[in-house]
Formats: C-alpha cells, sequence, structure tokens
C-alpha cells in the first residue's frame, strides 16, 4: 500500500459559483442639467432606482420572511428560469 499524502490544490474557476445581489455602492443621485425640466430630472431618477434594483430590495426586506417563504420564492424563480429555457 501506498501512503503519499494528497497536496490540496487551489480549485481555480473562471466565474463565481455564487453572485449575491450586488448592493449600490453610492446612493442613487442626479443632478438638474440646464434647460432640463423637473419632470425629466423625476424621470432620470425613476429609471436609475429600477436599474439598480432599489425598489425590489425594500419591498424584499420590508417584511420578515420565514426560512419557508424563501425557499418557496427560490422555487418559483427556479421554475420560471426552467420554462424560459437556455440562454443561446
Amino acid at each position: 500500500m501506498r501512503a503519499e499524502a494528497a497536496s490540496p490544490r487551489p480549485v481555480e474557476r473562471s466565474r463565481p459559483l455564487f453572485v449575491a445581489a450586488k448592493a449600490p455602492q453610492t446612493p442613487m443621485m442626479v443632478q438638474l442639467q440646464p434647460n432640463e425640466s423637473q419632470e425629466s430630472l423625476l424621470r432620470r431618477f425613476k429609471q436609475g432606482v429600477a436599474l439598480e434594483g432599489i425598489i425590489r430590495i425594500v419591498r424584499e426586506k420590508s417584511r420578515f420572511a420565514t426560512k419557508r417563504e424563501k425557499q418557496r420564492r427560490k422555487q418559483a424563480r427556479a421554475a420560471r428560469r426552467r420554462r424560459k429555457g437556455p440562454r443561446f
């Protein structure tokens, strides 16, 4: 019998296994441009908030979610992904 100690090698991956939702690094901020109306400023702010996913995060964290609720949400998300099919 050979008794060799296997040297543990770090596994190199090209991309991470788990990617968490990115929290905004800086607060959402818009500044009034010259000759810009208040409506267009508000529109830009709403677009920025939507793109950063701030509303979704606030809704998720607005109330306590049990482990079972989180599990159901995760299963529903996985089912939607399966229905959509693979991306090419």
